[in-house]
């Protein structure tokens, strides 16, 4: 972002300089031709530095808006994605899931037959196997749909050019952050 900063010092110094009528003044300014006269200050433009933060907001916003637009032009719900902020066991923290609808299925249809299982004392060992093979299946076929789609449309290509320009951008500050160390630099998990 680009902030002009004016200091009052020019309008200090060119009411000195052109020590007369505003009139007066005025036409010396015109003579010129809008360039600084002796005795002017410059006008002083500062590049200002978007926090971190904000540049994680405008890449979950455009993650949101690549959602909805795929969301919307996708024809069969159990791959519309959704996302939701849940704290994860063991902890207070919410953070951020996004997941095909098809997942979500799996999931639940998985915790209930290991919750079955526990009931019994019996935990099953082949679920999560029938699950990542339907998994594989759908997410197969979302790839070929999220494909198919930025070709067609050009708003989800747009989409999708903007979500990966503003994480670009994210991930490459959060690095030179951490590299000029301005901050606790983690491995996420």
């Amino acid at each position: 972002m680009v902030r002009k900063i004016t200091l009052l010092m020019l309008t200090l110094s060119v009411q000195t300089a052109f020590a007369g009528d505003a009139d007066d003044g005025l036409s010396q300014l015109e003579k010129h031709g809008g360039e600084e006269a002796p005795g002017e200050m410059e006008e002083v433009t500062v590049y200002g530095q978007k926090s971190l933060l904000n540049l994680e907001r405008a890449m979950i916003e455009a993650e949101n808006q690549t959602f909805e637009v795929f969301n919307s032009l996708n024809t069969d719900n159990q791959y519309d994605i959704v996302c939701y902020k849940k704290a994860p066991l063991g902890s207070h923290i919410k953070r951020r899931y996004c997941y095909p609808n098809y997942v979500i299925d799996l999931m639940d249809e998985a915790a209930s037959v290991w919750s079955a299982g526990a009931r019994m004392n019996n935990f099953p060992d082949s679920a999560p196997i029938i699950n990542r093979t339907k998994e594989k299946k759908k997410e197969k076929n979302l790839r070929k749909i999220w494909g198919e789609l930025a070709a067609e449309h050009p708003e989800m290509l747009n989409a999708l050019k903007a979500h990966s320009e503003a994480k670009q951008t994210y991930e490459s500050e959060q690095e030179k952050r951490c590299k000029r160390l301005l901050l606790t630099c983690q491995e996420s998990e």
